[in-house]
């Protein structure tokens, strides 16, 4: 239910915020409706889950405990300013060197962007517990399994945004649109974090945070640095680049040292696939936006060569797919049958 809960949640907040789009483009309509929705979210999982509340602490915080838990979570409390501050930087540095203008296409093509939230919210909350649980056991197949496909689900999630980009970027307003040359740049970004949930599982095994809060602090310097060399030259195209980049940055570091303590990731040309097509794909569109008919075409055949690569674990998506349809047939058919 938790899971569910969380992919819920990211899909409600999409479809309130986008709905309101079609009538107004004024913000204080989406942000009531966005609210709204997720109060009414919110107390409908409340009482959903009401009788799962604890109404006393439990007697069980011993001192040791309470030592061990503040030594793994205290290197991750700046994480959070950490984040905001490599989710700014770009939009700092476009208004600094360009303008609002800038800054408010840019944000357009990351909200798009962060549509895969979808799968990473819903993957995030059951993936962290899973590892716990079963790390110890050494079947170490299925992490490896769960990284392949995830780089599936993620890379042809990207692509197929990417190919269907037009008709997507038809809920925007005409002076947004422009970010359509760059907007596959910043789909990099939530894929890399995910991903690296699978390579580098092994930082928060061993209880090294501190890990975590130097990469993303490397990942921020990585993305200032990149926005202020790449932006003079080729304007806010330089600004998504920057941000992939230092999300690849962030997703090799994870992987090189969450492997170094848990190695799990028995063959790395799943994450090479993930990023060498979706960079591809960014660079074309970039690249040819004056040749549409051609970029379409590449962008096709990337999409092609990505189903060709993730084939086996496409035939696996599809056979659990098929399960869970036939589960919930089943399921419904018993209760009928009561």
């Amino acid at each position: 239910l938790y899971t569910v809960q969380g992919v819920l949640y990211v899909l409600v907040t999409k479809i309130a915020y986008l709905s309101v789009g079609f009538v107004s483009a004024v913000a204080r309509p989406a942000i009531l409706m966005l609210t709204g929705m997720t109060g009414l979210f919110t107390l409908v999982f409340v009482c959903l889950q009401r009788k799962s509340f604890e109404p006393r602490l439990k007697a069980t915080l011993t001192r040791p405990f309470l030592s061990e838990i503040s030594r793994y979570a205290a290197p991750l409390i700046p994480i959070t300013v950490i984040t905001w501050l490599n989710s700014s930087v770009s939009q700092l540095a476009l208004r600094n060197l360009l303008g609002f203008e800038d800054v408010g296409i840019f944000t357009s093509a990351l909200g798009l962007a962060s549509s895969i939230n979808i799968i990473q919210s819903g993957f995030n909350t059951y993936w962290a517990p899973y590892v716990f649980e079963n790390y110890q056991k050494d079947d170490k197949r299925r992490f490896f399994t769960v990284h392949r496909v995830m780089a599936c689900a993620l890379t042809l999630f990207g692509l197929g945004i990417t190919v269907l980009q037009q008709p997507v970027f038809l809920l925007l307003g005409k002076s947004y649109r422009s970010a359509v040359i760059y907007f596959p740049f910043l789909f990099l970004s939530p894929i890399c974090y995910c991903l690296s949930e699978t390579t580098g599982m092994g930082i928060n095994i061993a209880k090294k945070t501190y890990w975590t809060t130097i990469i993303f602090g490397l990942s921020v310097v990585a993305n200032m640095a990149l926005c202020y060399l790449l932006i003079p030259v080729i304007g806010a195209p330089g600004a998504a680049m920057a941000t992939a980049l230092s999300a690849v940055l962030s997703l090799v570091l994870r992987t090189v040292i969450g492997e170094k303590y848990y190695k799990a990731i028995s063959n790395y040309r799943y994450v090479g696939y993930t990023i060498g097509l979706m960079s591809g794909a960014s660079m074309l569109n970039l690249w040819l936006a004056d040749s549409p008919l051609l970029k379409y075409v590449l962008l096709v055949l990337v999409l092609a060569l990505a189903c060709l690569l993730f084939r086996k674990e496409i035939g696996e998506l599809w056979t659990l797919l098929r399960q869970i349809l036939s589960e919930l047939v089943r399921k419904r058919g018993a209760k009928e049958g009561k």
